[in-house]
């Protein structure tokens, strides 16, 4: 009777070392990938948030000279913003058929997206207090928007 027993248990058969080791670098390698594409979700989301505020300045300087502020006063009125490289509102002037020449803006925004994102000399990127660090000193991803015409309104009491 006995000698069945083994022979049963001899049958059972578990996962060899080679497998084990085999699977878990399948693990390793899916783990890895996860968190190289984490890095690449938060980059991104880092560069979306820098646009979306630059050009928030950027539509609020063209509404405070749309108000009546000039083109001096409406830039430098606006809070410093990091991702804003330049901002500037140029006086033009062009007619309008039926209407005359109203006041006129040329306006144009250049921005950065990204700072420090490319590792210089083999090191690595890595996030401290609120950046990414790591990357070659004054590595910039700079945007420059097209020139955007703006019209101040002309009331009848800027006409008297």
């Amino acid at each position: 009777m006995k000698s069945t027993d083994v022979n049963k248990r001899s049958r059972c058969r578990a996962y060899s070392l080679v497998e084990v080791m085999v699977g878990s670098a399948i693990l390793m390698i899916g783990v890895s990938a996860a968190c190289i594409l984490s890095l690449t979700m938060v980059t991104q989301e880092e560069g979306n948030v820098r646009a979306s505020r630059a050009l928030n300045v950027f539509e609020n300087a063209m509404q405070l000279y749309q108000v009546g502020l000039s083109p001096a006063e409406a830039v430098s009125l606006l809070p410093p913003d990091p991702a804003v490289v330049a901002l500037t509102l140029t006086p033009n002037t062009s007619a309008v058929t039926g209407i005359g020449t109203p006041e006129r803006v040329d306006a144009q925004m250049q921005f950065t997206t990204m700072i420090n994102t490319e590792p210089s000399n083999g090191a690595s990127i890595t996030w401290t207090g609120g950046k990414w660090t790591g990357g070659a000193n004054g590595t910039t991803n700079n945007r420059l928007t097209q020139v955007i015409a703006v019209y101040r309104p002309a009331t009848r009491a800027s006409g008297l």
